[in-house]
């Protein structure tokens, strides 16, 4: 009787941690650049919907638009409550652990070892970061997670792929190409092909729809920037080595880096003695999935820890798999093991800010000058941020969106202003309104045109002209 409640006990207990810690952080700012970013897109497609999505009045085409159309109708439900957007996540990333649970207990039909999969991933600093904030990665493991959880029902698989790709664009027909690698045969059969053109279809309305809309324009900032560039060069200073991900792992979560380990080392030797069957390859497409998805940002350029995040979930599978077959005792104090440690992760690993002080320090001037009438800002930039913005652009370090955001995406979410430009260069003394606020850093002379002072921080002064 227990084997049939214990899943769902372990759900349950992860749900109340997730939620415990999303209002613990009720009264934080919004994280780093991503989560400030798609929140913003949510509140300007909640007041102008749109097929493209939109930030700070300009069209943006870096990435698909489910991300914008999720923030925007949770943002109409209730305007600026970043309580009720990360709790939508954590909701997210529980079914994930439910997918990666039906996954492995699919393979192993046993419901008790199949828990060892979502059992790892809860003892890693990623499941837990981007369970408590709004991203992208945890809709693309949702998308990947939900085509192998249903990849026997068409219509199913379709839903799951269209999240995928209208979350991180091409990386989200991953599961499709590798179906097709592995099922090549059945390319003969017509209806496998009208299948597979409407998988391939579909998903790609909104290329097609926004390459007619802004043409050449849509290419350069999508494809070339944000896909092949990225790959290619390290943008931005995201740099790193091929080992990049496997030292964040070990750093951050080590309990599951040494378990995923000796996993992957059974694993092997289980395949080698198979002498690698066909059928080992269809079946265990997922973990393919996932060590290809592994090798494709290990030796990309430029690299984000939270790139990460698919590989661990897809990697987990190999646990139950490979502890199947060990003693019943050793494989369930294993499972014990890491759902009490799991646990103690969740409730007790502090969640570090990507937050800068200086953006912090702007945010505070935000809030401020959201209460203000004017609609109009400028931002100057501070004289570190002006000497970046050089050095990057003379490195080639950077792209067409690199500087749109006033390296702080929080301050146009915070403002609530219809018209925010940011500025990388020293204040000016003539302004194209009469009307405005401006943001400038505090320097031993000011403009000689600022009348009202208005909010004021340690580094920076407010002024209405």
């Amino acid at each position: 009787m227990y084997k049939r409640y214990l899943p769902w006990l372990f759900f349950g207990f992860v749900s109340l941690l997730l939620f415990f810690r999303i209002h613990v952080s009720r009264d934080g700012l919004l994280e780093g650049w991503d989560e400030s970013i798609y929140t913003q897109l949510g509140v300007e497609f909640s007041k102008h919907p749109d097929l493209v999505l939109y930030y700070n009045g300009q069209a943006w085409l870096e990435k698909p638009p489910l991300i914008g159309y999720i923030t925007g109708i949770i943002h109409l439900i209730s305007p600026y409550n970043t309580v009720l957007l990360r709790s939508f996540f954590g909701i997210v990333s529980i079914a994930n652990l439910y997918l990666v649970w039906k996954i492995s207990k699919d393979l192993v039909k046993n419901n008790i070892t199949a828990l060892l999969a979502p059992a790892l991933v809860i003892n890693t600093y990623l499941f837990l970061e981007r369970g408590i904030t709004g991203n992208t990665d945890t809709l693309l493991v949702l998308g990947i997670l939900g085509y192998y959880a249903y990849r026997d029902s068409f219509w199913r698989k379709l839903v799951f792929l269209y999240i995928a790709v209208w979350t991180k664009s091409l990386l989200g027909f991953l599961p499709l190409i590798l179906e097709l690698v592995f099922s090549y045969r059945r390319l003969r059969e017509i209806k496998f092909i009208k299948q597979v053109s409407l998988l391939i279809l579909v998903p790609s309305i909104w290329y097609i729809y926004s390459f007619a809309r802004f043409g050449q324009e849509f290419t350069q900032k999508h494809f070339v920037e944000q896909i092949f560039s990225r790959a290619s060069s390290a943008l931005e200073s995201h740099s790193g080595s091929w080992s990049f991900y496997l030292e964040f792992m070990i750093k951050t979560a080590p309990v599951a880096s040494i378990v995923l380990g000796v996993g992957i080392i059974f694993g092997t030797h289980k395949l080698i003695k198979n002498k690698f069957k066909i059928s080992d390859f269809t079946l265990y497409q997922p973990i393919f999935a996932g060590l290809l998805y592994l090798l494709i940002i290990s030796f990309s350029k430029s690299k984000l820890e939270w790139y990460l995040l698919p590989s661990i979930y897809l990697l987990s599978l190999i646990l139950p798999i490979v502890f199947d077959r060990f003693n019943k005792i050793f494989t369930r104090s294993l499972l014990l093991l890491l759902c009490f440690l799991g646990c103690l992760f969740l409730a007790f690993v502090p969640v570090f800010s990507r937050n800068s002080p200086q953006n912090i320090e702007l945010v505070s001037l935000a809030k401020c000058i959201s209460k203000l009438p004017q609609q109009n800002v400028t931002l100057y930039q501070s004289e570190e941020n002006i000497n970046n913005y050089f050095k990057l652009i003379e490195s080639g370090g950077s792209i067409s969106s690199t500087f749109r955001y006033g390296d702080n995406p929080a301050f146009v979410y915070y403002a609530r202003k219809s018209n925010i430009i940011f500025k990388y260069e020293k204040p000016s003394r003539e302004y194209q309104s009469l009307d405005q606020i401006m943001v400038i850093p505090k320097l031993p002379t000011s403009p000689a045109k600022l009348e009202v002072k208005a909010c004021e921080t340690k580094n920076y002064t407010t002024n209405i002209i």
